[in-house]
C-alpha cells in the first residue's frame, strides 16, 4: 500500500507540472521556447538544514488521551525542489506556481516535560513530499532569463503531501501521565493536507530558502492515531533553469 499511494503522490505532482505552465493570468508574452510542457520549469538541487518535530496523538471516540513529539537538534538533509514557470497576476508583483519539495528526515530525542530534549531511546526516520501551488509577493525581478536576475519572495502554500515515517515513540497519557512506548510504520495513502510559508531569495542561479510547516495526516494505516511533521528549515541551493 505505501509504493501505491507513492506512485499516486507522484501522478499528483506530474499531472501539475503539466497543467500549471498552460495556464496564466500574466501580461508577459509567451517566446518560442516555452512551448514544451517542461518550459519555464525551476529545478533546485542543495542541501538543508532543518529542525524538525513529528507529533503522535492516539485518540478513542474521538478524544485525544495521549500523544508525544519526537525531534532534534539541526540536521542536514538533500533538498530538491521543481517549480513551474511564475505566473503573475496582470502587471502586479503578485504571483503564484506550482512547487514540488523531497526532503528527508531523523528525529531522536523527546520532550517529555522537562526544560531540554532528551534521548530516551526513541526516534523516527522517514522523508515527506510537497505538492502545491504557491501564492507570493516579490520585491524583486519579476523575470529571470537565463537564470540571470534577483528577487526576494514571500509566500504561502497549501496542497498536497505525503509523509511517510517509522520508528517509536514514548506516548503520555493525558489523564494520569503514565507513558507507554508504541512503534509505527506509515504512510500517507495516497496523500493528505500540507502547508507551509517561505521565504525565497534569488540571485542569479542560487537560492536561499527558508520554510516553515509540513504535512498533516490523520487516521491512517493505524486507526486511532494521528500524525503530523513540522518543519523549519534553511536550504541552500544551484537552480536549474529548463
Amino acid at each position: 500500500m505505501k509504493n501505491m499511494g507513492l506512485c499516486r503522490c507522484v501522478f499528483l505532482v506530474f499531472l501539475s507540472i503539466l497543467i500549471m505552465p498552460s495556464v496564466s493570468f500574466s501580461d508577459e508574452p509567451e517566446t518560442e521556447n516555452q512551448n514544451h510542457w517542461y518550459s519555464g520549469i525551476i529545478l533546485d538541487i542543495g542541501v538543508t538544514a532543518s529542525q524538525v518535530d513529528l507529533e503522535v496523538d492516539k485518540y478513542e471516540d474521538g478524544s485525544k488521551v495521549s500523544g508525544g513529539t519526537l525531534s532534534t537538534d539541526i540536521s542536514y538533509a538533500p533538498f530538491i525542489t521543481a517549480g513551474s514557470k511564475y505566473r503573475y497576476l496582470g502587471s502586479t508583483k503578485f504571483g503564484y506556481n506550482i512547487q514540488i519539495t523531497f526532503s528527508g528526515f531523523r528525529v531522536d530525542k523527546q520532550d517529555l516535560g522537562g526544560d531540554d530534549l532528551e534521548d530516551v531511546g526513541t526516534s523516527a526516520k522517514g522523508y515527506f513530499v510537497y505538492a502545491l501551488p504557491v501564492l507570493f509577493y516579490n520585491f524583486g525581478d519579476k523575470t529571470f532569463k537565463a537564470g540571470k536576475g534577483k528577487s526576494l519572495k514571500f509566500g504561502i502554500g497549501v496542497g498536497l503531501g505525503y509523509l511517510e515515517a517509522k520508528g517509536d515513540i514514548i506516548l503520555e497519557d493525558l489523564d494520569d501521565g503514565t507513558q507507554e512506548k508504541h512503534k509505527f510504520d506509515v504512510s500517507t495513502d495516497p496523500v493528505d493536507l500540507a502547508a507551509f510559508v517561505m521565504m525565497d531569495i534569488r540571485y542569479n542561479k542560487w537560492l536561499l530558502q527558508i520554510r516553515g510547516g509540513g504535512p498533516w495526516i490523520m487516521n491512517f494505516d493505524q486507526d486511532g492515531y494521528e500524525f503530523g511533521l513540522f518543519d523549519f528549515s534553511m536550504s541552500l541551493a544551484y537552480s536549474f533553469h529548463l
